[in-house]
């Protein structure tokens, strides 16, 4: 768990860091410093970093969630565990009503 939050906090850095290098580049071309492909590879970078993020929020929650599991404190909402009657396809009421069940 301490690994993932870590993992997570330092992907929350990448991404502001990423987000500020992304807007400078995009300043720096406007007047001319910089070239459109500059602003490509940056904008790529930026997006590598949020679905670096992304992945890391996912692995905490996983992460969270085996702990709790571990310790008894995962528990389960009534209304997931009640099975839900399935609602009848069109062809097996027009069944139904041919055959009276």
């Amino acid at each position: 768990l301490t690994a993932a939050r870590a993992a997570y906090d330092s992907s929350l850095q990448n991404v502001a860091a990423a987000e500020l290098a992304y807007k400078v580049v995009i300043v720096e071309q406007g007047v001319g410093l910089r070239a459109l492909v500059d602003v490509f590879d940056t904008e790529d970078q930026l997006l590598s970093a949020r679905l670096d993020l992304a992945s890391a929020e996912q692995q905490l929650a996983v992460a969270e969630r085996a702990l709790l599991a571990a310790t008894g404190q995962l528990t389960t909402p009534p209304e997931a565990i009640i099975a839900k009657k399935p609602k009848p396809r069109p062809r097996d009421a027009a069944r139904a009503a041919v055959t009276g069940q």
